[in-house]
């Protein structure tokens, strides 16, 4: 794990050194790395889907509403494995869609990340999932239920990365 953990950060020095930029498209966000720090750009709202409505779907919840509207970021849809959990929380929070399964979610174009608030040992499936989808993932320890499920998910990772700079 380690070796691999230190192959991806001589990837990512190589890339950075290289300054390879992101190309700005139309409507969408993109990152353009400044010594190791991330400057987010915005055209469009930053929306947001979520999957599962675990412990901490209410806590990051009651932080997203607490950002400024100048953030241009929104949730548009939450997914549940339960679907009344999702509908509950969907009325208590103002959240416009509930998505019948995670594929649906994921299927939507106009959603950019996905949140994960599953159990801990779906997070690791569910990131896979939403990173073959072509989203970005938010997700919180812990990231994944075992050191295999955690190299499965880097290596997808670092094989998206390599591939959108070659």
């Amino acid at each position: 794990m380690k070796k691999l953990f230190n192959w991806a950060k001589r990837i990512y020095q190589r890339l950075l050194e290289k300054r390879i930029l992101a190309k700005r498209r139309k409507g969408t966000t993109y990152y353009v790395p400044d010594d190791f720090r991330f400057e987010v750009i915005t055209d469009k709202p930053f929306t947001f889907g979520i999957i599962g409505t675990g412990h901490v779907f209410d806590r990051w919840m009651h932080d997203m509403l607490m950002l400024p509207k100048e953030a241009n970021i929104r949730v548009k849809g939450v997914c549940a494995g339960k679907s009344n959990t999702a509908d509950e929380k969907a009325e208590k929070y103002g959240i416009p869609i509930v998505y019948k399964s995670y594929d649906e979610m994921l299927a939507d174009p106009e959603i950019d990340a996905v949140y994960i608030a599953t159990p801990n040992n779906l997070h690791g499936k569910n990131a896979v999932q939403a990173l073959n989808a072509g989203k970005h993932v938010l997700c919180e320890k812990a990231f994944t239920a075992n050191a295999r499920q955690a190299e499965e998910v880097l290596k997808f990772v670092l094989s998206i990365i390599i591939l959108s700079f070659t």
